[in-house]
């Protein structure tokens, strides 16, 4: 788990955005948004030594 307010250790790519490295706002943002996208560190990736192909990134 990272650090909730941390700019250095946030690994979302968007570095330009207001939320970055704030992950309790960067949350809300999401699930209010009408796209709901799940953010970037609770995005499911490739993985070869998964029993199902998925892995987060930053598992809660």
């Amino acid at each position: 788990m990272t650090d909730r307010k941390n700019p250095v250790s946030c690994p979302c790519k968007k570095e330009s955005c207001p939320r970055h490295g704030d992950c309790d706002a960067c949350r809300r943002h999401h699930a209010e948004s009408n796209r709901k996208r799940p953010v970037y560190c609770m995005k499911k990736f490739p993985s070869a030594d998964s029993k199902t192909g998925t892995k987060l990134l930053f598992p809660m």
